[in-house]
Order: C-alpha cells, then sequence, then structure tokens
C-alpha cells in the first residue's frame, strides 16, 4: 500500500491536498483477478468526478465533505465492490453535495454512509431488535457492537443500549430509506443530528476497523 495525495484549489481555502489510501489489485493464486473497485478509485476515477463538479470547490463544507466521501470509499472498500451500488451512490451524493441547500449537507454525507455500508452488507439494524428480532418503533435503544436497535427487554438484559429517542431514530432511519434529495428538505434540529451522527460514528468505528475520516477532522479544524 502506499500513500496518494490528491491536490485540489477551492475558493475559500485556496491550495487544498487530501490524502487517500492507494491500494494495489488484489492476486489469487499468481492471477490477478482483474479490475476492482478499490483500483478505479485508485486510478482517480471518483476524484475526477469530485473535480467535474467545480461547486464542491467554491464552498469549503461542500468540499470537505465530498472529500469524506471518495476517503470513506478507500477506507471501506476491500477487493472486488459487491452489487455494483456504490459507484452511482457516490455519482449521486457528490451532485447532491453540490446542489442541496447547506443545511442539507450533513444530512447527505451521513445519509450516504449509513447506505454505503448497508450495499456492502455492513449496515446498522433499525426497524427490527437485533436480539429478539421483534420490529419495534417506540422504547428502544441502539447498540453499536450488536448492530443495531434492541427492544426494551433486549436492552435490559444486556445494558449495553443507548436510548434512542423517536427524532433521533427517525432521523437515521431517513437516511438509510430516504432518496438523497428528499433530504434537502431536512428539519432535525442540531441535538437530533449530533446525537443521530455519534450513533453512527459509534458504530461505523465498532464495525469497521479502518473508519477515521482524516478529510472531515482536518478539514473542518483546518
Amino acid at each position: 500500500m502506499a500513500w496518494e495525495t490528491v491536490s485540489s484549489r477551492t475558493t475559500e481555502k485556496g491550495h487544498w491536498q487530501v490524502t487517500i489510501q492507494d491500494t494495489n489489485g488484489i492476486i489469487v493464486d499468481g492471477v490477478d483477478t482483474g479490475p476492482t473497485y478499490t483500483d478505479l478509485v485508485a486510478e482517480g476515477e471518483p476524484w475526477s468526478l469530485l473535480e467535474a463538479n467545480l461547486v464542491l470547490a467554491r464552498e469549503w463544507v461542500r468540499y470537505v465533505y465530498a472529500s469524506a466521501v471518495l476517503e470513506l470509499l478507500r477506507r471501506l472498500v476491500v477487493g472486488q465492490e459487491p452489487g455494483g451500488k456504490l459507484y452511482p451512490l457516490t455519482q449521486r451524493t457528490l451532485e447532491c453535495l453540490g446542489e442541496a441547500p447547506a443545511a442539507a449537507v450533513p444530512h447527505v454525507f451521513r445519509a450516504f454512509e449509513i447506505k454505503a455500508a448497508t450495499f456492502l452488507g455492513h449496515g446498522p439494524q433499525l426497524f427490527c431488535c437485533v436480539g429478539c428480532g421483534r420490529q419495534v418503533e417506540s422504547g428502544v435503544g441502539f447498540d453499536p457492537l450488536r448492530g443495531g436497535l434492541v427492544c426494551g427487554a433486549c436492552a435490559v438484559e444486556e445494558g449495553e443500549a443507548q436510548r434512542l429517542s423517536g427524532a433521533v431514530l427517525g432521523t437515521l432511519r431517513r437516511w438509510l430509506r430516504s432518496p438523497l434529495a428528499d433530504l434537502y428538505q431536512e428539519t432535525a434540529d442540531r441535538s437530533v443530528f449530533r446525537t443521530a451522527s455519534a450513533l453512527l460514528d459509534r458504530f461505523m468505528k465498532t464495525h469497521w476497523d479502518k473508519y477515521d475520516l482524516r478529510t472531515l477532522r482536518a478539514g473542518f479544524t483546518h
């Protein structure tokens, strides 16, 4: 593996560099398996998509979130991407990050995260209890280690779940199920957004060893 630095020029911050991890192709029994999704990323295809959406370079917050979308792919996808859904999702996410109202941009990014994890088979369970399998709507907790919602009875038994309000659960479900453009009118208040984001972060860090988005940390402290 190597580190690849991609440069761009933004209106607000001038010259900016984003560093992503580069990977080689997969070799199985001495035979190259051919181009994989990670290879396509390494060759710069998604970065050309980022450059094609010039509005992203004019507004710093949009640019940082768009860069984080591509970094997330680098960290989540290993080998051949199953299902072929992530590339069109990435395209659409970058488009939406460029055109969404400013207040909706963080919601679009969080929706990308949860949808990408779900496409890869490791998304959170947000409709049924991960303990007993019962469908739940209220009085639930969220257990990142176990993978999602737990009902009241299972939460008492395990004792590790964080209680969820209806507003936070509704926000997580909208991120998962709603088309990205439908989030343009997202009205969740800041405390609800922060709580839902923190839960999603805990889930991602628990289930993805490489989840640590440097572009977000660097971009919002630069």
